[in-house]
């Protein structure tokens, strides 16, 4: 699963992750980035939104993985709402 992000954290807390951990590992890409780095830069940062925002813990700290499963097809993603 972890393979969609293309990197993998020191510490995953029961299939959560630290909100900072993907604020430092995924830096906005540069204009002249491959599409494999803005589709793992926009993987995280989905998976961000959807920790700190949509289905936050208590901490409002950590993000679960489970969510990234469904990141997986782009074109799938408008269908869960």
């Amino acid at each position: 699963m972890l393979r969609f992000l293309g990197a993998i954290p020191d510490n995953i807390y029961g299939g959560w992750i630290e909100m900072v951990w993907l604020r430092d590992t995924f830096l906005e890409p540069e204009n002249d980035s491959t599409e494999v780095e803005r589709i793992r830069y926009a993987h995280a940062y989905i998976l961000e939104m959807i920790g700190a925002y949509l289905m936050l813990d208590l901490s409002r700290n950590l993000a679960h993985l489970w969510w990234l499963l469904k990141l997986v097809d782009f074109r799938a993603a408008g269908e869960f709402s």
